[in-house]
């Protein structure tokens, strides 16, 4: 998908068109059948502007269909490739052909930039705000991200960084950081990358996603880290908007295009009834993995938490009496929440560490979701690893912070799974209105004020604004010896738009 600029003229497409077909094939823009290849080209003659090329190759058994719609939500170019249907190729392979390259390349001058970032040319991210650029490639048509890693701010790009952007160009905006920029440590790889890898930004159904090809891959597996990167690329899901402004242009070219013929016509009609149930078929198919896949990570889940009672209990066995007995978990170690305002009452009755404020009304809107149960399960096993926390601090018995607790807990303590982030981004603290969403009361031993701005968090789940979040404040080293809890619910406001 190409998000081009809403000032794109026919006569822009219908060159760069004409230019790939010259190139490609050495045939003209017009529906034709040649040695080999059959071209379909069809247009609407009235503005706004939509058309559609399919050039079908037999010499590689491949179909190459461009599709431009200009309408009241601008303009957009889809490009799709696909085999033929024979029995040895039933599926379209995911990878970027020399054609498709080369069609990219010619339309990429009439696509829309992200933050004055063209898709052509290599940019120097080092200045750039991490995340007013995460912000806009979360964007539905923005392209993804492609980040070569360099030793200095001064230093060149690799040969084989160079050699892996220049070949995928068009594909994504692309540029350059320095090792430990602002922009990789926003990314929320699990180790910082260094010079010489890439780092692939692309968007999926949870956000974004990033994944680093580090630098011994690009130069030892070139083409498994290309291809790697293409996947992750082009896998990013179809809007729907998008879909249903395809099947209007479709529309457009059987009702007004004064070249297509009805036997043309109905071939369209038909292509487009065949997608549309092709999509509601995967849906399905989707819907029911994505169930399965709750199901499957919701009884996961229990099962850890049993694992994690049973180790600690044999660990406390070995240590009381020099073996490990064969032993049965304490009862209480077996309950699971059903629901996150559940697992907020328990906390509250068993967890004598952590003092939870009024935050039954943000975490009751966590219930209405799908994956209400998966996230109640590790909200409780979070907030039991942050009592465990503070009862080894005050027992003497640990003595870090909790980033030094999740790396390693002391002996029978309960891990802490999910991701935290001890500070909030810079380009969040700089905003007094979303600091403001992040303080929350404590006592006036911990903060004469009786607030406290709650940076330190953790992460329950990946994705966009309903992905939920524990805020709290850490004075388990302080006069009081608790944690207090300020928020459990949904992602908070931030700079980037949720």
């Amino acid at each position: 998908m190409l998000q081009l600029e809403p000032t794109v003229t026919g006569e822009q497409i219908t060159g760069a068109l004409t230019d790939w077909l010259d190139k490609t094939y050495g045939v003209g823009l017009e529906s034709a059948e040649h040695d080999g290849l059959m071209v379909e080209w069809r247009h609407a003659n009235e503005a706004p502007f939509v058309c559609q090329l399919i050039a079908s190759d037999s010499a590689v058994e491949a179909r190459r269909t461009v599709m431009v719609a200009c309408d009241d939500s601008g303009a957009v170019a889809i490009i799709q490739e696909s085999p033929f249907a024979t029995a040895d190729v039933p599926h379209a392979a995911v990878d970027l052909s020399e054609p498709v390259q080369l069609l990219l390349r010619l339309l990429v001058p009439y696509a829309t930039p992200v933050l004055d970032l063209p898709r052509g040319a290599l940019h120097d991210l080092e200045a750039v705000d991490p995340a007013q650029l995460l912000e806009a490639l979360g964007q539905e048509l923005a392209p993804g991200l492609l980040v070569a890693v360099i030793a200095g701010s001064d230093a060149p790009v690799s040969s084989s960084q160079k050699e892996l952007l220049d070949d995928l160009i068009g594909l994504t905006v692309i540029g350059t950081v320095s090792a430990g920029a602002d922009l990789l440590g926003a990314l929320g790889l699990p180790t910082l990358p260094r010079g010489g890898s890439v780092i692939s930004v692309s968007r999926t159904p949870d956000g974004l996603d990033a994944h680093a090809v580090p630098s011994t891959s690009l130069r030892t597996k070139t083409d498994s880290a290309r291809r790697l990167i293409v996947r992750r690329q082009l896998a990013a899901t179809v809007p729907f908007d998008l879909e249903r402004r395809r099947s209007l242009a479709i529309a457009r070219l059987i009702t007004e295009g004064g070249d297509i013929d009805l036997p043309a016509a109905m071939q369209l009609w038909e292509e487009e009834t065949a997608r549309a149930t092709e999509l509601e078929k995967r849906v399905k198919e989707l819907e029911a993995l994505l169930e399965n896949a709750y199901e499957e990570q919701d009884a996961a889940l229990g099962q850890l938490d049993s694992t994690q009672s049973q180790l600690r209990y044999l660990q406390k066995a070995y240590k009381e009496l020099g073996e490990v007995a064969i032993v049965e978990a304490e009862d209480d170690d077996e309950w699971f929440p059903e629901s996150s305002v559940d697992a907020l009452v328990a906390a509250r009755e068993s967890l004598p560490f952590l003092v939870i404020g009024a935050v039954d009304d943000a975490c009751g809107i966590l219930d209405g979701q799908r994956k209400r149960t998966i996230w109640a399960k590790k909200i409780w096993s979070s907030l039991r690893a942050l009592n465990d926390y503070c009862r080894a601090k005050t027992e003497g018995r640990f003595s870090g912070d909790i980033s030094m607790y999740r790396d390693n807990p002391p002996e029978g303590a309960i891990p802490l799974l999910a991701e935290y982030a001890p500070t909030e981004s810079r380009s969040t603290t700089d905003d007094s209105t979303l600091v403001a969403a992040r303080t929350f009361k404590v006592p006036t031993e911990v903060d004469p004020s009786g607030k406290s701005y709650m940076q330190q968090h953790v992460k329950i789940d990946k994705g966009g604004a309903l992905a939920p979040r524990i805020h709290l404040h850490d004075d388990s080293g302080g006069s009081t010896e608790r944690i207090y809890v300020g928020y459990v619910g949904p992602h908070l406001p931030t700079a980037g738009g949720f």
